[in-house]
């Protein structure tokens, strides 16, 4: 039942209190306990609770790794970025984090290169979930994706994140709205916004998205925009996935814990 914990420093359950066993750390481990290991780009506004870069998002522990790629080379899909991306990866498998995820869904771009290259589960993107909501669609239905950045998004983003029919999302962006847009731009300069209006600038975004078109749920492609996927679901009463819904998903999966109650 317990082969696997010298491959991952992990005793569960009951077994937590048997300290007769002994426990294994990966080689060069010094840190234990994390479920999430984030590589996250370089940024320099504000990350709200909600937002994937800031800790309190969550009910669990994660850790970071602040990346050497630049976003305008995720955007660009630069070949460049994959080298340094991998040696991320790896840094955070061998620091003991049970599974590797992003912090901007065009991280997608790399998704095959980073789950090939080290032994835990990789999901770096927000938009593999894409694939997941398909099937509880009704015919005819759409997924309404909101991005950083449109003019960055292309099919070959979504085949990298598994999906093989572009016509299954309609996709806004943000970079030209009065809150969101200068930090899509990458203004650096801009290192504030107002949460309040951001928020109802994407409500207006789905909203209009909505209007246009039969959708049948929303995802929020951008790491920054969690903290306002309430409004969103207020605005349209559609159900809202976006990194946070990933992540949980995720954490779910490799965190495994005893079920406690009552018969």
């Amino acid at each position: 039942m317990y082969k696997d914990v010298r491959n991952y420093g992990w005793i569960a359950g009951d077994e937590c209190a048997d300290f007769c066993r002994t426990v294994y750390s990966r080689p060069q481990q010094n840190l234990s306990g994390y479920p999430l290991g984030i590589i996250t780009p370089p940024t320099w506004f504000p990350q709200m609770p909600g937002n994937v870069g800031n800790p309190w998002t969550y009910d669990f522990p994660v850790r970071y790794l602040r990346s050497e790629v630049e976003i305008q080379q995720l955007f660009d899909n630069d070949p460049g970025a994959v080298h340094a991306l991998l040696e991320e990866a790896r840094e955070l498998e061998r620091e003991g984090c049970r599974a590797i995820t992003g912090n901007c869904g065009y991280y997608a771009h790399f998704q095959r290169e980073l789950a090939e290259a080290v032994d835990v589960p990789v999901a770096m993107s927000s938009l593999l979930q894409v694939n997941w909501i398909r099937p509880t669609l009704k015919e005819g239905e759409k997924i309404g994706v909101i991005c950083a950045a449109a003019s960055s998004f292309t099919p070959e983003l979504l085949l990298h994140a598994g999906v093989e029919d572009p016509e299954i999302v309609v996709v806004a962006g943000l970079e030209d709205t009065e809150q969101f847009g200068p930090l899509a731009r990458q203004q650096m300069d801009v290192n504030y916004y107002n949460p309040r209006k951001l928020g109802e600038e994407i409500a207006a975004i789905a909203c209009g998205m909505m209007q246009e078109n039969n959708l049948g749920a929303i995802l929020l492609e951008c790491s920054d925009l969690p903290p306002f996927a309430h409004m969103v679901q207020a605005a349209t009463n559609l159900p809202v996935f976006d990194f946070t819904t990933l992540h949980n998903w995720l954490y779910g999966a490799v965190c495994r814990r005893p079920f406690t109650g009552f018969l």
